[in-house]
Formats: structure tokens, sequence, C-alpha cells
């Protein structure tokens, strides 16, 4: 990886000190950049992890008060968020963590993790989604209603209410933090946040309804928020294990970060001509380069040349490896 350049992005002035108190003064950009996603996930985790116990333990009381189908689907999805938080902590240390029997590191961990950790909540969601339907079924053909308690609803919906309010300042702290240190974690705490936000939002609106309105033929309102609840976080979970898959099994990088990589070929030199194939490493990136060189270009020079543009490629953000090969244009076939 390169060393040469040194960041000098105030933006990462923070991070910069704290490397330097650790004893690293030789700050690259690629060092800041990955210390940057590393210290910015280690308070989000902190932060996340505190946050998620206290609006569990809410959830608790707001279920054990109310006992609406919609209070438990909300409190599921806290269980999972917490088991999913833990799993992605152990991913990310071992992430970080070097060893010679993973020369290339293991950027998959974390994409693997948050696999893991989507698989749990949609067998939860799957749960939910069965009880409520049945209790919807005995409802509408039985006509066996549940027996809710207006009292303690109240003081359920005032304990959400506030639980809501913390995930949604973590939320958006996570959302600030993304722009200047994407990562797949980050990406699934918010993620996370979000759907904490979703699932307590339609439990509060489903007590505040039945608890206000006192309508028995509203009953059905709480099992059909909890399947909504059910229903929404799957379809979200979903489309993340889609993705993680995606990236675990090398799916190709974005135009975006493909465009960059040639931004930087075409400014290294007008001399050669490059076709870059870029892919997914799990969480990073594999760019394979093809340069080409005039016939009469010395092999010292094309050698030096491709190392310079391989150094510069790798200060691209989330770039885990650069592969360069070197060949020679004669008469439009290419000589190795």
């Amino acid at each position: 990886m390169p060393t040469s350049r040194v960041c000098q992005d105030p933006s990462n002035v923070g991070v910069q000190q704290q490397l330097i108190v650790n004893g690293s003064n030789d700050l690259t950009t690629d060092d800041v950049a990955e210390q940057t996603k590393k210290y910015y996930s280690d308070i989000l985790e902190k932060w996340s992890w505190l946050l998620s116990w206290i609006l569990f333990a809410i959830k608790i009381a707001a279920f054990y008060l109310s006992g609406t189908k919609s209070a438990a689907a909300s409190l599921a999805d806290s269980g999972i968020d917490l088991a999913s938080q833990f799993v992605m902590w152990i991913a990310g240390y071992f992430k970080y963590k070097s060893s010679v029997n993973f020369p290339m590191g293991r950027p998959q961990l974390e994409g693997l993790a948050i696999s893991l950790s989507a698989v749990g909540m949609l067998m939860v969601c799957i749960e939910i989604i069965q009880y409520s339907a049945l209790e919807l079924f005995v409802g509408l053909h039985y006509g066996v209603l549940p027996e809710l308690n207006e009292k303690r609803q109240f003081v359920a919906y005032i304990l959400l209410a506030g639980g809501t309010f913390l995930k949604l300042v973590i939320f958006f702290y996570c959302r600030w933090a993304e722009n200047f240190a994407r990562s797949d974690v980050l990406s699934a705490l918010t993620e996370d946040h979000l759907n904490d936000i979703f699932s307590t939002s339609i439990a509060v609106a489903a007590i505040v309804i039945i608890s206000t309105v006192k309508k028995p033929n509203l009953w059905w309102i709480d099992p059909a928020g909890g399947i909504i609840i059910a229903v929404g976080i799957a379809y979200r979970w979903v489309v993340i294990i889609f993705a993680q898959t995606a990236k675990i099994a090398g799916h190709l990088a974005p135009s975006t970060f493909v465009e960059k990589v040639n931004e930087v070929c075409k400014i290294h030199s007008e001399n050669m001509e490059t076709n870059a194939v870029c892919y997914f490493y799990g969480s990073k990136y594999i760019v394979e380069l093809q340069a080409k060189f005039p016939p009469e270009t010395n092999v010292v020079t094309a050698l030096d040349a491709a190392h310079v543009l391989q150094d510069r490629i790798e200060l691209l953000e989330n770039v885990e490896r650069v592969y360069v090969q070197i060949s020679n244009m004669t008469n439009g076939n290419i000589q190795n």
C-alpha cells in the first residue's frame, strides 16, 4: 500500500491527532481514510449499543403494559437489533485485527455479519406475521377479541414516544457521519435505527388509535400494525441481503467508482491506454488494470509508470488491491 502522500484534509484533524498520539506520525491518505471510518464506527457502535439497550427496556415495559402485537413486533425488532450490533462489533473487531492467516485482510466479514443479522430478523418477522395473522383469523372467524387496558396503553404510548425520539437523534447522527466515513457497518447501523423508528412509530400509532377512538370494531388495528411492521422490516432486510451477497460474490463496482479510476489513469499518462475492471471484495474494491504502452516503450519505463499508477489508484477510497498488467500494442495485437 502507498505510504508517500501525507493527508492534509482538515476535516480529519482529530483523527490525525489521535494517530500521532498513538505513535504514527507519517499519515497517508489511505491511513487517515481507514482510521476515520474506524473512529466514527466505534463512536456510533457505542452510542447505538447504549441507546438500543435503553429502547429495548422501554419496549419491554410498553409490551407488558399494552400487550399489543404492534408493541411485540417493535420489541422483537429491538431484540434482533441488539444481537445484530453485537455480531457487527465482532466482525469489525476482527476486520481491523491483523493476522498472518489472512494476508489480504477480512473485509468480507462485514457483509457476512450483516447478512447473518438480516436472516435473524427475517425469522422474527415471519413469527410476528404468523401470530398476528392468527389473532386476526380468530377474531374475524370466531369473534374472540383481545382484551386491552386503556390506562396502561397510555403509559406505553409515552414510553415508546420517548424511545422514538432517542432513535431519531442517533439516526441523524449516523446520517451525518456517513458524509465523512462511508462503510457497510455505518449503513447497517443507520438501517437498524431507521427500522426501530419505523416499528416504534407504527406501534405508537396503533396504541393511540385503540386507546383514543375506543371502538370495539377497531381491535384489528393492533394485529394489522404488527403485520405492517414485520413486512416493512423484512422487505428492507431482504434488500440488504441481496446487496451484501452481491458484494461478497464480487459484483461489478458502481460506474461512479470506475469513472474515478479511469480519470486517474487519464491524468497519469497520455501515452498509455488502460482498461480497468473493478469489482467488490467484501466492502472494498479490487481493481484489475491492463496498461497498454507503445511498442517502443522501454520495459523499465513501463514498469515504473505502472507502479506509480498502482499507488495512485490505491489512494482512492475503499480500494483493497490494484493489479496492473503491462502490455504493448503491435499491429493491433496485445503482446504480454
